[in-house]
């Protein structure tokens, strides 16, 4: 709905652009070398006119309605998302899955970390990454849970 409103203002933009310039009956200071002689004038059928802005306007509305109506039936704008047993499935289903080893996530069964526990100065977590990481990807592609 978003994109044909947008595009709906943009035409009415470009059709305002094109109208002032086609009213534009001043002659110009600067003159192109490349154009042809006799071609500075526009073309009748470029002119733009109440009736063609007003057919563009409606053309929009009868767009974003349009648009409205799929997005308003069906699963899309349902409120409680949480509570619904397919998308509950779904991000289990992704979850779960194995990722791979040279993916965007390869570490994501495998904790890349340790505690280190003391008696006098408590847990410690340490958790590495980056190039620091290696060991514990290597480990992920041993144990199988990257692909």
């Amino acid at each position: 709905m978003k994109n044909t409103a947008v595009a709906g203002t943009l035409v009415l933009a470009f059709a305002g652009c094109l109208a002032a310039v086609a009213q534009d009956s001043a002659p110009s200071k600067h003159t192109d070398p490349f154009a042809a002689p006799g071609k500075n004038r526009p073309l009748p059928g470029l002119r733009l006119n109440d009736d063609i802005i007003r057919n563009a306007v409606r053309a929009t509305i009868k767009e974003s309605k349009e648009d409205r109506k799929v997005t308003s039936s069906g699963r899309v704008l349902s409120a409680s998302k949480d509570n619904d047993p397919y998308v509950k499935f779904g991000r289990q289903f992704s979850q779960a899955q194995v990722p791979g080893c040279i993916g965007p996530d390869p570490l994501k069964h495998v904790p890349t970390g340790t505690v280190i526990r003391s008696k006098n100065f408590g847990d410690w977590a340490i958790g590495v990454g980056g190039v620091f990481a290696a060991p514990f990807w290597g480990y992920a592609v041993l144990t199988g849970k990257c692909n």
